[in-house]
């Protein structure tokens, strides 16, 4: 198992030093190694990275791909630098540029996937830095990494802030910007999720959905997930930050935080829930169930921390986690518990699942798993435990002293 970090020292507001680390666990995430430098330290005058990915070979587990954005140093202009390990980890190749965005715009919330027929594909976000406006684009190698297509555009990414109505104060305001991605482990069909409003001419965020058959040369239209939510505005059935997953019979999981509608008092009361669909001879995938909640009862938002800086307003994490377990989906996901501002929960829900019952009995009890790291500083192994786990973390099959 691997776990890979954005690391950066801070000088006042500003980041002097920034990286990327890799650390390794044999023993399923009980104990980690050192971090090992993913790529050299950028000095702030050359730019500075971001949060990128991990990817491990499927027919060689001794081989790790990894993505990551660099912003310019003024911030005008990012790049996207791609390196592999082909010794568990332990050192790296050096890193070249796959593609430069441009003056004016930058990539965010890398995800890479590595499909059966041995194809890479890099899921991101493109921002423009002038317009703001976000695309939702991937980069495709077909031979593991040696050369990478030019972007491909899969949709606008059209989301759009929440706040809360009473304090006003932004609520998961990072979760604007990314997407997540997963590929069925049979077909490689793609499936990319984001909050979007363009359901409701850009006044509540849905869950929008799209897929791709054809190795992410083509895309479908995005579809609404969150169907059985209303649009009306003053319900304020807000969606963001979801999560999908492919378990291996094909059926295609999302999850996502949702607020509950027509609240009058100062609490924002949230569920996470997840649909699922169930796609004919494991085509593409776009009508979903009727959501069932992965949380036993529902959470105040207002009651996560509040951040000043970065992804401002009541955070819980920029990225969830959701995997297939077989035909199981499993669901890592935070939430303010009780007197705990950061507490992260793991649910487990049956890829049969395709609506709700009225108590989410079909679901196993979320289970309490610890503290949520909202600090990404750090080099040692504790702190490469954070909720970046999408973007960060890959599986292999290395062993003690590989």
């Amino acid at each position: 198992m691997y776990a890979s970090a954005h690391t950066y020292n801070l000088a006042g507001n500003s980041q002097t030093v920034s990286g990327r680390v890799l650390a390794r666990s044999v023993n399923g995430g009980l104990t980690w190694s050192r971090p090992v430098p993913v790529i050299p330290d950028i000095q702030q005058l050359k730019g500075e990275t971001a949060n990128g990915s991990i990817a491990v070979d499927r027919r060689n587990p001794h081989v790790i791909y990894s993505v990551m954005p660099v912003f310019a140093a003024d911030g005008a202009e990012g790049t996207v630098l791609f390196t592999q390990s082909r010794d568990c980890g332990r050192h790296w190749g050096t890193a070249r540029t796959i593609f430069a965005a441009g003056p004016g715009q930058v990539t965010t919330g890398h995800q890479l996937l590595v499909l059966p027929n041995d194809q890479l594909v890099d899921v991101f976000t493109l921002i423009n830095t002038r317009t703001y406006a976000k695309t939702v684009a991937v980069l495709r190698s077909t031979n593991r990494g040696r050369t990478w297509s030019p972007p491909v555009l899969v949709s606008a990414l059209d989301s759009t802030p929440i706040a809360d109505p009473h304090t006003k104060i932004l609520v998961g305001s990072g979760g604007t910007l990314l997407a997540d991605a997963a590929a069925d482990p049979v077909t490689g069909r793609i499936y990319i999720v984001w909050q979007d409003a363009r359901f409701s001419s850009g006044a509540v965020n849905a869950i929008a959905l799209s897929t791709s058959g054809d190795g992410g040369r083509t895309w479908s239209l995005p579809a609404n997930v969150n169907v059985h939510a209303s649009t009306d505005p003053a319900l304020n059935e807000q969606a963001l930050i979801p999560s999908v997953a492919v378990a291996d019979g094909g059926a295609v999981g999302v999850s996502w935080y949702q607020f509950r509608p027509r609240q009058a008092g100062p609490a924002l009361l949230t569920d996470r829930l997840l649909a699922v669909c169930h796609p004919a001879q494991r085509g593409a995938c776009t009508a979903f169930g009727i959501p069932a909640p992965l949380t036993a009862t529902p959470f105040d938002f207002t009651k996560a921390p509040v951040l000043t800086a970065g992804p401002s307003g009541y955070f819980v994490g920029d990225y969830m986690f959701m995997a297939a377990a077989g035909n199981k989906f499993v669901d890592v996901f935070s939430q303010p518990a009780g007197t705990a501002k950061d507490v992260v929960f793991a649910g487990l829900a049956p890829a049969s699942h395709r609506q709700a019952t009225p108590d989410g009995a079909m679901f196993t009890r979320p289970r309490r798993a610890g503290r949520l790291a909202c600090s990404r500083r750090g080099s040692g192994p504790e702190a490469l435990r954070t909720l970046h786990v999408r973007r960060g973390w890959g599986r292999g099959q290395c062993t003690r002293g590989a």
